[in-house]
């Protein structure tokens, strides 16, 4: 019913369910699974985390990944960097921006028009040396 009723939620929970809102033909319907908001997932304390990220499995009993979900101003695969330490670094300004296991010429523009940049520095740099 509340996605019926309110076009603008794409979600919802309650203490049994996370519900998510999809259009179907004409109407809005809820898609539903069972989710236990108190259940505490952190890799039977055996975390890598850094920086106080929570540690997800895919199953609470046999679990075969895991994953990190990182606090505020912490970013990478095991919360391993934090974005609040940076004033006007490049780690700090493009950290979010880079992604990991793509080619160059897959990567976004700002990254790429980046690294061309420091490319050239380095390059000038290397001559002027000489």
């Amino acid at each position: 019913m509340p996605c019926q009723h309110e076009k603008s939620i794409s979600c919802f929970y309650d203490q049994n369910h996370f519900c998510l809102c999809q259009q179907f033909g004409s109407h809005r319907v809820a898609n539903c699974f069972p989710f236990d908001s108190n259940l505490v997932h952190n890799c039977f304390k055996l975390s890598t985390c850094q920086n106080d990220g929570d540690c997800i499995q895919n199953d609470h009993q046999c679990p075969q990944t895991s994953r990190c979900n990182c606090r505020e101003c912490s970013y990478g695969s095991l919360c391993q960097f934090k974005s609040s330490l940076f004033d006007l670094s490049l780690d700090g300004i493009l950290g979010f921006h880079i992604q990991p296991h793509i080619y160059i010429t897959n990567q976004p523009v700002v990254v790429q028009i980046t690294l061309c940049l420091i490319a050239l520095i380095v390059f000038i740099g290397i001559l002027n040396g000489f």
